[in-house]
């Protein structure tokens, strides 16, 4: 993985400094492509949306490959919050009830479907953050016998703090519980398998740092999960063999994590494919690798700059940053020297990736 390799998967970058993976990743070469190539062949009147479909398949089987999922476990769901959704709904159709733990101020599509859930008589214990995070002893202490669900975000996206899978994973065994994760912020940025944290559910949007377009995503259902789940909406992407399911009358499931698909946005499909081959040319751990060496940096550059931003620590860090500013104006200021990052709860955010480099880093810190 060479700075010359990078440069060649993300030409048009030029000079900008990009630094906003968590709001939104940036095209390669060949996404860009492709996504251009759709477009003009829907103008054209010939676009096929049976390739665009077969690209959904394999980009399926690149998302299970990177968290070490098996692929019958993995639906296409265009996003974070329909995942979610499918959860809630599972939970909602138990005639048990209880409570689902979760951060007060937890992403809003790892919020808000649970949040629903009180209408249907769960309570909702929220967890009050501290300097940007919810730890796994406050869940720890608010779990009992009766909780059903730990909802949690792998990586928080205003702080970037990195939670403890295997720890909340202890807590939600503990009290028999569900443990859905948010991975939007991690899946693709950092290494995260499934299987070995032992994740009952998780959902990833595509378009972070996943490398590919908005409007398509993927969940992940344990095995164990998925065969109990009823599908929220099916159609016939939902089917056990969609291309012959467009009409009734027999409803014929899939009998895998398919069944909980959605409509794949075919124009995006191969854009999003051509992203992930492009983290798997360069390696799924080597991207990882070369992530927490940029996060290192950066850590390690904000402490000896006499930057206050929140340190977590190495264990808990991921590839964003926030850093305090009183200035308003500072990301607009960034911006104007090409440096694009964001603005999260009045705080700079700052997200790494595979085509930010240690000179960039440097660049940044002088400038902050």
């Amino acid at each position: 993985m060479t700075a010359s390799s990078i440069d060649s998967l993300f030409p048009d970058l030029g000079d900008s400094i990009y630094m906003n993976t968590a709001s939104i990743g940036v095209a390669c070469r060949a996404s860009r492509k492709a996504l251009v190539d759709a477009a003009g062949a829907w103008a054209e009147g010939r676009f096929d949306f049976v390739a665009a479909e077969r690209a959904g398949e394999e980009a399926r089987c690149l998302f299970a490959e990177l968290i070490s999922a098996r692929v019958d476990c993995v639906s296409l769901i265009p996003s974070a919050s329909a995942v979610a959704g499918q959860v809630a709904a599972h939970l909602s159709d138990s005639p048990r009830r209880g409570n689902i733990v979760i951060g007060a101020q937890e992403y809003t599509s790892a919020l808000f479907p649970f949040l629903q859930l009180r209408s249907k008589g769960f309570e909702i214990r929220l967890l009050p953050f501290q300097n940007g995070a919810v730890k796994a002893d406050q869940f720890a202490v608010a779990a009992d016998e009766h909780t059903r669900l730990i909802a949690v975000s792998a990586v928080q996206s205003a702080s970037g703090y990195r939670v403890d899978i295997a720890a909340l994973r202890e807590v939600a065994s503990h009290s028999g519980a569900l443990l859905y994760v948010d991975g939007a912020q991690m899946c693709g940025a950092l290494a995260l398998d499934v299987q070995e944290l032992q994740i009952d559910a998780l959902a990833a949007p595509a378009h972070k740092f996943l490398l590919g377009a908005r409007g398509m995503g993927f969940g992940y259902f344990a095995p164990y999960l998925r065969d109990v789940m009823t599908p929220v909406g099916p159609g016939w992407k939902a089917a056990a063999d969609p291309m012959n399911a467009f009409y009734g009358p027999s409803m014929d499931l899939s009998v895998t994590a398919s069944r909980f698909d959605q409509s794949l946005a075919w124009m995006i499909a191969p854009a999003t494919l051509e992203g992930l081959l492009a983290l798997r040319g360069i390696g799924f751990r080597s991207v990882a690798a070369n992530n927490l060496e940029l996060a290192r940096q950066m850590r390690n550059g904000l402490r000896s700059a006499s930057v206050e931003a929140l340190d977590h620590g190495a264990q808990r860090d991921s590839t964003i940053f926030s850093i305090a500013t009183s200035d308003l104006t500072l990301e607009d200021r960034l911006r104007r020297k090409g440096v694009v990052a964001a603005t999260r709860n009045g705080r700079l955010r700052v997200a790494l990736h595979l085509y930010n480099t240690a000179s960039q880093i440097d660049l940044v810190l002088s400038l902050l």
